[in-house]
């Protein structure tokens, strides 16, 4: 099996980060709120605003030029 090209490379791991970058559960935006949340914590019905806005979210990808 022949190596991946560069372009091919870029190419797979955007899509894996791209088929990953929403999958949060559901519980770890409670955890975070504890660190991030302006209270400490976070409602129901706020955590459901969240997630909804995670499935919104335009994610991109950008690598930095490399040589080898």
């Amino acid at each position: 099996m022949a190596d991946m090209t560069p372009d091919q490379l870029k190419e797979y791991a955007t899509a894996l980060i791209l088929e990953h970058a929403r999958d949060i559960e559901y519980l770890s935006i409670f955890e975070m709120a504890e660190e991030y949340g302006p209270t400490g914590d976070i409602s129901d019905e706020d955590a459901k605003r969240v997630d909804k806005l995670i499935g919104l979210a335009k994610v991109t990808v950008e690598f930095p030029e490399v040589t080898r």
